[in-house]
């Protein structure tokens, strides 16, 4: 089973959410997912759009064409975002 996760900024700009009962540490916890070969993704028009820069989003994150989602979604058993 293959997943994937779709989100991928080091500091979002959403409150920070609590998990399990600890604070939410995504950009780490998504480097994490990403060394053990899940793959993390990001619609490239969405953060140009925002302003975002390449070098602020997680370094083993890929972009993705928002034509291509549907298809890229397709390919996996399970989709987990934020």
């Amino acid at each position: 089973m293959r997943s994937t996760i779709w989100c991928s900024a080091r500091t979002p700009a959403a409150s920070p959410l609590a998990t399990g009962g600890r604070p939410s540490r995504r950009a780490s916890d998504l480097a994490a997912l990403a060394a053990k070969g899940v793959d993390i993704c990001y619609v490239a028009e969405d953060v140009a759009e925002r302003g975002i820069e390449r070098n602020e989003l997680i370094n083993s994150a890929q972009p993705v064409a928002r034509a291509a989602v549907g298809e890229l979604l397709g390919r996996y058993d399970r989709v987990w975002y934020w």
